[in-house]
């Protein structure tokens, strides 16, 4: 057994004297009541008082008050091993150590004073992983990604404008260095916070910006010096100076960081006195966004036993409580005893047991396993149904499963409990929600309220501000709607208006096509009785022609004899044999085609038949 708060332990020499008074207080009561009457008188008068049920009654406040001392000193023993979850965000920081940032426009010069600034974002992180490197005319990790702020804050005191020898300010090539620096883990937990004076000579740092967006990481920028600028102290030479022999003026220029925090979507903030700048950009930014789980370990844990000690010390109370000095009231005793132990009993630890539950449901709420947390905690509800706490769990986890219409009735639960901090932060969740349900008017109403109850809560302020900003857009853009929708519809009362003067002139130019058709159909049918008459007209002359002329010669020498003039009158014997061969040929040609007209395609029976 160990204790945590041993002091307290100095409080049980209490006891032994509470038992020492106690025991003065019987002997002078009972020389006090020998005064008062004989002995034997004495004891009838005081027969049915108890002396032993009196010592018994001052035995349980002493040990009552002894359980409490106990309970006080919160003693522990006994093992178990507790699963703890690293979680949080990736930051690392881009410092910028080249020659300009010895300027001392901020005391006591730019480089403290932005190793100042990593040192302030240190006392913030809870659980997050932080990495750093410097840069200059090139870029050197020092500290890779580690939730080991000791060793980090060792090596960032080492960082010096010396780190790096290559003169000039490449911000591009550390943007290169800081995003290979990651882990190849998808999500959107991935920061950069670049710490400059906004001097660049990149080429290529549009490129490395949208690499940087491509990779899904948040790029912010804190700005140091002041924008009138101050002069260079090189340590050992003097104040720097040009190629001319001019005097060096370091100004901060704000528009090349706020271009990559802009096109990021990060967050651009000039450097204050204040932690208040750091502060934003961590609660504002980096706080808000989904954390990776970075490693688990079994932690080994002591059982806390007080609550065990304050259970025996009100149980000493109320036995004593209950006992009677007289003789005869055992009775009353054996009815009240087994009473008590059926209240306490039947739920010896309600309080502790209720605190279990929602130990239980947070852990596995930190362990993004939402749906068992809700389960957990609706059963703790069942039987503690007016705890607060349990609400406001079920609310948040509402929340996270995307389910908000039951989250907001959670929280609006809590809107009328008396406790102000728990009204304050049920009106800050009940807005949040209200907002992802895109109610923006009434998400202003609820946050105006948390400001009041905390006028100091920089996070409603700033979701007010949010949200208001959301109205005004989006009254903007149903205004637009509008006008939209009105363009569309007379856009579409004009096409009707023409579609009907279309049908119009389409009905007109039907009917012309419908006479137009009718004219083609009579002009076709004529030239087809055209063509028939041509055809027609054609075989007539190509009989006729072949009438005239001899079809079937067989050579020509035959042609020369047609053509040969007679001699003395006389028709040579040849020429007449070929000219009635020819005669039998057409004959036979004629009478076919005789034939062919009255018969058609069948042949005649006697084909010689004229």
């Amino acid at each position: 057994m160990k204790f945590e708060n041993t002091t307290y332990l100095l409080l049980l020499w209490l006891v032994p004297c509470i038992g020492a008074f106690y025991v003065y207080a019987y002997r002078k009561r009972k020389k006090l009541l020998s005064h008062f009457a004989h002995p034997g008188l004495l004891q009838k008068l005081m027969d049915p008082i108890s002396s032993k049920k009196r010592f018994l009654k001052s035995l349980l406040i002493m040990l009552a008050f002894a359980s409490f001392i106990i309970a006080l000193a919160k003693p522990q023993w006994g093992y178990y091993y507790e699963e703890v979850i690293q979680r949080g965000a990736d930051i690392i920081i881009l410092l910028d150590t080249s020659d300009s940032m010895l300027a001392q426009d901020v005391p006591p010069n730019r480089i403290t004073w932005a190793k100042r600034k990593v040192e302030d974002l240190l006392k913030l992180l809870e659980g997050d992983r932080i990495g750093l490197i410097a840069f200059s005319g090139g870029s050197f990790v020092f500290a890779p990604l580690t939730v080991d702020y000791e060793t980090f804050r060792m090596l960032l005191d080492s960082v010096d404008t010396d780190v790096i020898p290559l003169e000039g300010t490449k911000i591009a090539e550390a943007l290169e260095t800081a995003i290979k620096s990651f882990d190849n883990k998808k999500g959107n937990s991935k920061v950069i916070i670049l710490i400059t004076d906004g001097e660049d000579y990149s080429e290529n740092l549009d490129d490395m910006i949208a690499h940087a967006k491509k990779e899904n990481i948040t790029i912010h920028g804190i700005g140091i010096g002041k924008q009138e600028g101050s002069p260079i102290p090189i340590p050992d030479i003097g104040l720097k100076k040009d190629k001319e022999d001019k005097l060096v003026i370091s100004k901060l220029n704000e528009s090349s960081i706020k271009k990559i925090a802009r096109e990021t979507g990060g967050l651009y903030i000039p450097s204050s006195a204040a932690d208040v700048d750091i502060k934003t950009i961590y609660y504002k930014a980096i706080k808000k966004m989904d954390t990776n789980e970075h490693a688990s370990s079994k932690e080994k844990r002591i059982h806390d036993r007080f609550p065990l000690f304050i259970f025996f010390g009100i149980l000493f109370l109320i036995t004593e409580f209950f006992i009677s000095e007289k003789k005869h009231a055992r009775k009353t005793l054996a009815v009240f005893i087994p009473l008590f132990f059926m209240i306490f009993f039947s739920e010896p630890y309600s309080w502790a047991h209720l605190k279990n539950k929602v130990d239980a449901g947070n852990m596995l709420y930190e362990s993004k396993k939402y749906k068992e947390a809700l389960e957990t905690y609706l059963n703790a509800q069942i039987d503690y149904p007016k705890n607060e706490a349990l609400k406001n769990n079920i609310g948040n986890t509402y929340y996270r499963l995307n389910d908000y219409e039951n989250a907001l009735q959670s929280y609006t639960d809590l809107l009328g409990s008396l406790n102000k901090k728990v009204q304050e932060k049920a009106y800050y969740n009940a807005g949040n929600t209200l907002f992802k349900l895109q109610r923006f008017q009434e998400a202003l109403d609820y946050y105006k309220r948390a400001l009041e109850l905390n006028p100091q809560d920089e996070e409603a302020r700033y979701n007010f501000e949010l949200t208001k900003k959301a109205l005004e857009e989006m009254k903007k853009q149903n205004k637009e709607d509008q006008k939209n929708d009105q363009k569309n519809q007379d856009e579409q009362n004009k096409n009707e208006k023409n579609n009907d003067n279309q049908n119009k002139s389409q009905n007109s130019q039907d009917k012309k096509e419908n006479s137009e058709n009718k004219n083609e159909k009579q002009n076709k049918e004529n030239d087809t009785k055209k063509e028939k008459n041509n055809e027609d007209q054609k075989q007539e002359n190509s009989e006729s022609q072949e009438k005239k002329q001899p079809s079937d010669m067989k050579d020509q020498q035959q042609a020369d004899m047609m053509n040969q003039k007679p001699r003395d009158g006389k028709i040579p014997k040849e020429q007449a044999e070929i000219i009635l061969n020819n005669i039998k040929e057409e004959r036979k040609k004629l009478q076919q085609r005789w034939m062919q007209k009255k018969f058609g395609n069948k042949k005649a029976e006697v084909e010689n038949d004229w």
